[in-house]
């Protein structure tokens, strides 16, 4: 079920997945901090990538080892909303369509 609260939203997108990816520009707070926090808790697979600190290629080559190494069927994309950093939905989006052709497996 769908729940207003964010926090609720948060333990059941990590929880039905298989691993989390978390990506930012800067340290954590908030909802992304919670979100790496409830997959600790779970004890799945999570990965934050600091964007302010990596640069493009440093991240795809983490990633794709990382998604090398839990091969998650179902992946929770998280991070900060567009409304705390404009430019996070542009980032992960050139960022994954760089690296999910690279991971996925022939038939």
């Amino acid at each position: 079920s769908e729940s207003a609260d964010p926090a609720v939203r948060t333990a059941l997108n990590v929880r039905d997945s298989d691993a989390t990816l978390i990506v930012s520009h800067g340290a954590l707070s908030g909802g992304s901090l919670l979100t790496l926090r409830e997959a600790t808790r779970r004890g799945r697979p999570a990965l934050h990538l600091d964007l302010a600190v990596l640069s493009q290629a440093q991240a795809a080559a983490q990633l794709r080892a990382w998604l090398h190494a839990v091969d998650p069927a179902t992946l929770n994309v998280a991070g900060p909303r567009a409304s705390e950093d404009p430019s996070i939905y542009r980032s992960v989006s050139k960022l994954l369509r760089v690296v999910l052709p690279m991971v996925s497996k022939p038939n």
